[in-house]
């Protein structure tokens, strides 16, 4: 072997070596930023606050005038409702998405079939909920219901929802 060929490999071996360290770095650097920015969001919502709830109860009466309501306006201008309904959004366009945010459903019985009816239409986006089922879960009922632990056991079932739905997507108005 030639004194060159053995620097060509010599040199393309350790171009090769610093590529990949390069590359490395550059992962972990990337996954870092994606942790951060987690975490950033994570944060966001454990200090989002409740008062879009307060704010909702106002609009009632705009709603009974023919108004619109302001699940609409914090959709487009809450950055963490906003993200949460972003594959929504993509797959319904952002007009039918508004027309969900302003839409009320009535769902009346909430056990294997109404409390998972009433989950996805949370997490679709409506913007009022009214919740209707003079139940209590029972032991019985956890294997069907959609989000009932144990520990609501012995409760409504209206109740139960709620509890969780407000832990899901504090926006949404309930009644």
């Amino acid at each position: 072997m030639s004194k060159g060929s053995i620097c060509t490999i010599a040199a393309t071996s350790l171009t090769s070596f610093a590529s990949s360290v390069l590359g490395a770095t550059l992962y972990h650097l990337f996954i870092r930023v994606q942790t951060l920015r987690r975490k950033k969001k994570h944060v966001a919502v454990h200090n989002h606050t409740y008062s879009s709830a307060v704010n909702d109860q106002k609009t009632d009466t705009e709603l009974s005038r023919g108004g619109t309501t302001s699940s609409v306006k914090r959709f487009r201008e809450d950055e963490i409702l906003s993200e949460q309904l972003t594959r929504n959004v993509q797959f319904f366009g952002e007009a039918p998405q508004q027309k969900i945010a302003e839409s009320f459903v009535i769902v009346v019985g909430l056990g294997g079939v109404g409390s998972h009816a009433a989950h996805l239409l949370l997490r679709s986006g409506v913007g009022k909920l009214r919740l209707i089922d003079f139940d209590q879960v029972t032991l019985s009922s956890l294997n069907r219901h959609a989000l009932a632990t144990r520990e609501d056991v012995g409760t409504s079932k209206a109740r139960c929802l709620e509890k969780h739905f407000r832990n899901i997507m504090p926006e949404v108005m309930l009644l």
